[in-house]
């Protein structure tokens, strides 16, 4: 894929020029400034060129299409390569093959390679075989060797870096997983058990973390810390093997190993569709090929089946894009040929993306909790005296924020050729505000205060709001207690 101006076909004209201009400030003096004059053309070109910058780069769209590269047709290699085949395919097309498709093309290949190049051939087919191998033992045998990674799920990425693992046969590793199943549909939990056991064989070491029964199932040895989140876990509870966890009453995922838990699960009424449907149709996209989809309204809806086999497509690719088509007027996605909003007025997507995941991010600023909170001391006596208002409350304006760090409560020093030292601010101490702000209290508190304490604590302290202590009881009633 290229990108291609999108009025490419215009000459450009106009050569740029250098002009000295004057630019009074509004202090009453000026200055001078060496300005470049050039051609739209040029400062487009130029400045997608030299920016990084996210919210220029979108401005920058409007003047640019993507579209297929007319010399490889979208295949990405030099045309050149094209006339060289293998049982009548080129490397473009052996590339478009899927996993399953390539591993019978291997199959196929000895046999149509001649008899003086079969011993040669089988070295390098068996190889690629052993390559093949890990992939479809974790279900990746539907992928293309040309898809692009971007458009790879999360699950499927971690089980590319794990198979990639495995053929490295290192041997005295320590590796450590962060949930690996995350995202796998649990028909493929077995072949990602398997490739973990394969890596202590190679002999590795694992600690994996992970909540899913079957994994834990599967260890040689368990901790599993508690009892609870936040302030009440931090200790271990049951460790051993898992014949020794499913003896222990203390446990608590003991019920989960073993089968005693109980299972909840919702009686649907007897017509699903009684308050409407929303109804979407798509063409061709990725894994997807002529599918159509209904989905009831006011109903709890779940797109359920194997990694990879297109639920984002589906959900994130067609059917928000479609609604915001119908409703925000947003480009309609070219493969999708129906939709039926069924008078949805709003759509609210909430996805696996980081929110903001920077020094200035907190709980409270994700909820609107933060705003509810600096209303709350604008309204005390003390602020009404000094004529603060809410904005003198957000750390992120400079009425109230600590002059030496921002208000991020920290400092980062830039260290050449190290990574970047980050400290707790030595002036506000990390609690993000002026001095003159936190004299201000609010049932006690001032606002440093408040940003400590945890949802749990917090659901004490503002039980007499509604506003603030209702979004609370969701954080909690989802397991987020312990964040502050």
């Amino acid at each position: 894929m290229n990108f291609l101006m999108a009025n490419q076909s215009t000459t450009r004209t106009g050569k740029g020029v250098r002009k000295d201009i004057i630019i009074p400030t509004s202090t009453g003096k000026s200055f001078k400034l060496h300005a470049l004059y050039e051609n739209a053309f040029d400062a487009v070109y130029h400045s997608l060129e030299s920016t990084k910058n996210e919210n220029t780069l979108n401005r920058l769209d409007r003047f640019y299409t993507n579209d297929t590269c007319p010399m490889c047709h979208g295949s990405r290699f030099d045309p050149k390569l094209f006339t060289n085949h293998l049982i009548n395919k080129n490397i473009a097309e052996v590339s478009q093959l899927t996993i399953s498709e390539l591993q019978q093309f291997a199959d196929d290949l000895l046999i149509w390679l001649p008899n003086d190049m079969r011993a040669l051939g089988k070295n390098l087919v068996t190889e690629l075989l052993d390559l093949l191998s890990p992939i479809i033992d974790l279900g990746l045998n539907y992928l293309s060797l040309m898809r692009a990674g971007n458009t790879l799920s999360t699950g499927e990425l971690q089980r590319i870096q794990l198979a990639r693992t495995i053929r490295n046969q290192m041997t005295g590793v320590l590796y450590v997983l962060d949930e690996p199943s995350v995202g796998l549909h649990a028909a493929n939990v077995a072949g990602l058990i398997k490739i973990l056991k394969e890596l202590v064989k190679l002999g590795n070491s694992l600690i994996v973390v992970d909540h899913d029964t079957s994994i834990i199932a599967a260890a040689d040895y368990v901790i599993e810390i508690g009892p609870d989140s936040g302030a009440d876990g931090g200790n271990v509870i049951t460790e051993g093997t898992v014949a020794d966890i499913k003896q222990q009453e203390t446990s608590v995922i003991e019920p989960y190993l073993t089968g005693k838990a109980d299972i909840m699960q919702h009686q649907p009424s007897n017509n699903i569709f009684e308050k409407g449907e929303i109804d979407v149709s798509i063409s061709d996209r990725f894994n997807i090929h002529n599918l159509s989809a209904k989905f009831a309204k006011e109903k709890l809806n779940i797109v359920s089946g194997m990694s990879g086999s297109g639920k984002t497509t589906l959900i994130f690719d067609s059917l928000i894009p479609a609604l915001d088509h119908e409703i925000k007027h947003d480009e309609m996605p070219d493969f999708v040929t129906h939709i039926d909003t069924g008078g949805i007025k709003n759509v609210v997507t909430v996805d696996s993306v980081p929110i903001g995941k920077n020094v200035r991010s907190t709980v409270g600023t994700y909820t609107k909790v933060f705003d509810e909170v600096r209303k709350l001391f604008a309204k005390t006596d003390q602020a009404k005296a000094k004529k603060f208002t809410a904005t003198n409350f957000s750390y992120n304006n400079k009425e109230g924020a600590c002059p030496n760090c921002g208000g991020t409560g920290v400092i980062t020093l830039d260290i050449q050729y190290l990574p970047d030292m980050v400290e707790t601010c030595p002036v506000c101490h990390g609690k993000r505000y002026k001095p003159e702000i936190l004299d201000i209290t609010w049932h006690g508190k001032n606002l440093a205060d408040i940003l400590n304490l945890s949802i749990k604590e917090a659901l004490d302290f503002f039980q007499d709001d509604t506003r603030i202590h209702n979004i609370l009881e969701v954080l909690d009633n989802i397991g987020l207690s312990y964040l502050n």
